[in-house]
């Protein structure tokens, strides 16, 4: 059969190089566009064996560099899409489960895990535009400043900033809602390491904002919203 003959040809086409780029940049971002591209699968009812989700990684994001072949940018990295899907999937990040990796005999389709589906998630909003990549520093070091005001109005419309402002006397928050507002990717064994390094990027964030005098009110109560969660998982 010819990708083409494929139902994955009905239903993906390639992305905004741009948006994908910008996953791919990412920390774990080559996996995160793996975890994308299993859960749009599965929602168009298409199995996740190991070579699906080759060509549909292919598909949807041809242009990036390690998705295809060295030197050759019309030939897919099989090898590569195997260490991310089948080694490191269930290994280090433990976001994909299934599979026929651990036991040769079976071949049963992939599936996202928890951290899988939170990495999913990630992804697609970048590629649909709801969020902006935290991978900005290229663009700051050419000279274009990026305000910020997206990526706090994400902030601001989360579940938890709501209760924030309705429950400011609440003292008990949940570990993986602050994860959900604030983008991070949620693991209990390194959560305190991890909200210290996001509240430190929000707060350059700020800073930045503070110094081409763009910062409104939102911005301190950004700020207050970091020092309520702080008081609410010590």
């Amino acid at each position: 059969m010819k990708l083409t003959e494929h139902k994955i040809s009905k239903f993906f086409k390639e992305l905004d190089p741009k948006k994908y780029k910008a996953v791919a940049g990412e920390k774990s971002g080559l996996m995160k566009l793996a975890c994308y591209a299993v859960m749009a699968m599965q929602k168009h009812n298409i199995v996740t064996t190991y070579e699906n989700i080759c060509a549909v990684l292919w598909t949807l994001f041809p242009k990036v560099d390690k998705f295809h072949l060295y030197g050759f940018d019309d030939i897919p990295d099989i090898d590569l899409m195997e260490k991310i899907i089948k080694l490191r999937s269930w290994h280090d990040y433990k976001v994909f489960g299934g599979g026929n990796t651990m036991n040769k005999s079976s071949n049963e389709p992939w599936y996202l895990t928890e951290r899988g589906e939170l990495w999913a998630r990630e992804a697609e909003a970048i590629l649909t535009g709801k969020i902006i990549s935290s991978s900005s520093e290229t663009e700051r070091k050419q000279g274009t400043f990026d305000d910020h005001a997206g990526f706090l109005k994400n902030i601001a419309n989360s579940e938890l900033y709501k209760i924030f402002r309705e429950e400011p006397e609440r003292t008990k928050i949940r570990k993986s809602v602050v994860a959900t507002a604030l983008g991070m990717y949620f693991m209990d064994k390194t959560f305190e390491s991890d909200f210290k390094q996001k509240k430190k990027e929000i707060l350059v964030k700020l800073k930045e904002r503070q110094n081409v005098q763009k910062s409104s009110s939102l911005d301190d109560d950004i700020r207050e919203f970091l020092q309520w969660i702080e008081r609410g998982i010590s």
